[in-house]
């Protein structure tokens, strides 16, 4: 109830008898005042995103740490991996997650900045041995990782900006399909363009700037930035459109406005995947960045669930698991006194397989529509709050015709009633999860 509402209810109330020396009401409009003025000074979505972004960055954190001091050379660039895929993915739900909308092209921003990165941070020498034809202004520029990457995350932004204005205008549908055009084109443009990109020669002799701590940090930080676009207002518009979008746009939302922002944003958080990507295998090739990292990609991000950002995180860290175990086992390993054969091909079946069974087990993902703190906390509160019984009326009560003929007091069909009302309810109220639209409110 809203504070103005709330003080002309207390002030109408017939049975309150008014004090002396202040109104009663007024302490607790003051206090209630200051709760107000405290919910205020949070930024953005941080108050209902704080509790979600500790337990998943620090999960990031100690992982890294842990991949640090215990894991060897090649589990160490398992994890370096996961982690750059895990910013892709969340950079593919800042869009897809938020507004509902597919795209199967946010790929080509990756692709367009490890290029581009290749082209800031390679030597001079190796530029012109395998970029002969690049421009005078060009050739001799050699940047380090951090003055390189803003560059390249701007320069993709800007791009996604100008490009984006007509996606985020477009119905659903057809956003779609256009966006696979768009991958298509890109990829062969990159392809194309020899001055620039080498065509279908591979670039080599990249800077090796990405470790594990630097792919860790990024992706904490790009969980903090995932969860507050999720929390914040353009992202509570987002959510609404994309259940309803009719009746988000009846409550003043500007759709087209906000698909653009988010459409920028995951782009430039794709942009800095590719950026750590490039820097991590050290070589870039236009074939890197088409269908089949798009679809790895996608298939982490729907397993999880694509609500979420715990949903991205688990569906990475799931499907990373699934493909590394499948990939050893395909090689053929010695297992005991077994030698297994080698079977190409192992890993695209079994993760095929992997998404079919996830997706007949919780069709909405493994998290569904709840980010993991918002479970914990509903956990809680079930353990707290006990179940209430409503005791049935007493026999007594009844007529005694209506006890002979053995008709059901009318009490006890209405509690029943409104029981199965109430069930009702909470069940649409957690399946849609339309929480937020009352935050919009």
């Amino acid at each position: 109830m809203h504070l103005v509402s709330k003080t002309r209810y207390i002030q109408n109330q017939p049975n309150r008898k008014p004090s002396s020396s202040a109104s009663p009401w007024i302490p607790w409009m003051k206090i209630n005042a200051a709760k107000l003025k405290f919910t205020t000074v949070w930024p953005l979505g941080l108050r209902y995103s704080f509790n979600g972004i500790v337990l998943l960055a620090a999960f990031v954190l100690v992982l890294t740490l842990a991949g640090h001091l215990y894991f060897s050379a090649s589990a160490q660039s398992i994890l370096t991996n996961l982690f750059i895929n895990l910013i892709a993915v969340l950079g593919m739900y800042m869009f897809i997650g938020t507004s509902g909308v597919p795209s199967f092209g946010h790929v080509a921003f990756m692709g367009i900045a490890a290029h581009l990165q290749a082209l800031l941070t390679l030597e001079p020498t190796i530029k012109s041995m395998l970029l002969p034809n690049l421009p005078a202004w060009l050739a001799p520029v050699e940047l380090g990782l951090w003055p390189a990457m803003l560059i390249t995350v701007g320069f993709v932004g800007l791009f996604a900006l100008v490009i984006g204005i007509p996606f985020s205008r477009m119905g659903d549908a057809a956003t779609g399909i256009v966006t696979i055009c768009f991958l298509a084109i890109i990829h062969n443009v990159l392809m194309g363009w020899e001055t620039f990109t080498a065509g279908f020669k591979v670039i080599y002799g990249v800077p090796e700037y990405c470790d594990l701590w630097t792919a860790g940090g990024l992706a904490a930080v790009t969980i903090l930035a995932a969860r507050l676009l999720r929390d914040s207002a353009p992202g509570l518009e987002l959510r609404a459109s994309r259940d309803d979008k009719s009746a988000a746009q009846a409550i003043g939302v500007n759709v087209a406005n906000q698909r653009l922002l988010a459409w920028v944003l995951s782009a430039m958080v794709m942009a800095e995947a590719g950026v750590l990507l490039v820097h991590f295998l050290t070589i870039v090739n236009p074939a890197q960045f088409y269908l089949g990292l798009t679809f790895s990609l996608i298939a982490m991000l729907i397993v999880g669930g694509l609500s979420t950002v715990s949903g991205a995180v688990v569906g990475t860290f799931f499907m990373t698991l699934v493909i590394e175990m499948l990939r050893k086992i395909g090689e053929g390993p010695v297992i005991g006194p077994f030698d297994l054969p080698q079977v190409h091909g192992l890993s695209t079946m079994g993760t095929g397989a992997a998404i079919m069974a996830v997706m007949f087990w919780k069709r909405d993902g493994i998290l569904a529509f709840f980010e993991i703190d918002e479970r914990i906390a509903n956990w809680r509160k079930q353990r707290v709050l006990a179940p209430v019984d409503l005791e049935p009326a007493p026999s007594s009560s009844l007529p005694a015709s209506n006890r002979a003929a053995g008709i059901p007091d009318s009490r006890s069909q209405d509690d029943s009633s409104q029981s199965l009302l109430i069930e009702s309810i909470e069940w649409t109220h957690k399946r849609k999860n339309s929480h937020y639209i009352s935050m919009i409110r």
